[in-house]
């Protein structure tokens, strides 16, 4: 997945003209990433993010559009929009580790003392 955003402005208002900002975020997802969403039933319109910005996993993937009077108010959403992103990608690598592989992990005790699991890289 990559994460496309467009900072532009436009000036709106017949009589008394303002400056408009303009934040346009679209995740493009490939088709693969696509086919999991439909296989799994993720939702379109299920929110992977809400604070002060809600969005959903459609918004994001077809592309949305923020308006704000100050640039400084979508530098945060734009902020937002990076962790609705991370939500997003975070789902794709967990569902694509559903794929009926089998991984390996070791109880291991490091030099320093610490012990763990640590993933087998020879399997």
């Amino acid at each position: 997945m990559q994460l496309a955003i467009r900072r532009s402005q436009d000036t709106v208002g017949a009589i008394r003209k303002k400056v408009r900002f303009i934040l346009h975020v679209q995740a493009k997802v490939t088709r693969a990433e696509s086919n999991l969403f439909k296989k799994y039933g993720r939702d379109r319109a299920e929110l992977i993010y809400e604070t002060d910005t809600s969005l959903t996993t459609d918004q994001l993937v077809n592309g949305t559009n923020f308006y704000a009077e100050h640039p400084g108010e979508l530098r945060k959403i734009e902020h937002e929009v990076f962790e609705a992103a991370a939500n997003l990608q975070r789902y794709i690598e967990a569902a694509e580790q559903f794929d009926g592989g089998e991984t390996i992990y070791d109880y291991v005790m490091d030099p320093d003392g610490s012990t763990g699991w640590r993933k087998n890289e020879e399997n």
